[in-house]
C-alpha cells in the first residue's frame, strides 16, 4: 500500500510520502469533477492520490464505484480551503475535519 501512496506529478514538484496517515478529501463518480479538483489542488500545490481509479477495469467502465481523492494530514485543511473556495464546498467528504 505504502508505495500506492508515491505518486510523482508532471511537473515534479510534488511527492506523496509514502509514510504518514492520508484523508478522504472528497468521494465522487464524476469524472469531470475528479479532473478539476486534482487540478485545484496541483495548483495549489497540494500532493493528492485517487484511490480506486483503476476499479472500473473489474466494474466494467459503469461508473458505481465512487473515485476517491486522498491527502496527507498536513494538507487537509489547505486543500479543503481550496475546494470551498473554488465553490466545491458542498463535494467535500463529510468528517475530513
Amino acid at each position: 500500500m505504502q508505495a500506492l501512496c508515491r505518486i510523482i506529478f508532471s511537473n515534479n514538484a510534488n511527492r506523496l510520502k509514502p509514510d504518514g496517515p492520508m484523508y478522504l478529501l472528497l468521494q465522487t463518480n464524476n469524472p469531470v469533477l475528479l479532473s478539476y479538483v486534482q487540478s485545484l489542488l496541483a495548483d495549489a500545490g497540494i500532493a493528492a492520490v485517487v484511490f480506486d481509479a483503476n476499479i472500473s477495469m473489474v466494474e466494467g467502465s459503469i461508473g458505481v464505484f465512487p473515485r476517491r481523492v486522498m491527502v496527507h494530514d498536513e494538507d487537509l485543511g489547505r486543500a479543503r480551503h481550496a475546494l470551498w473556495e473554488a465553490g466545491l464546498g458542498d463535494e467535500l467528504a463529510s468528517g475530513s475535519a
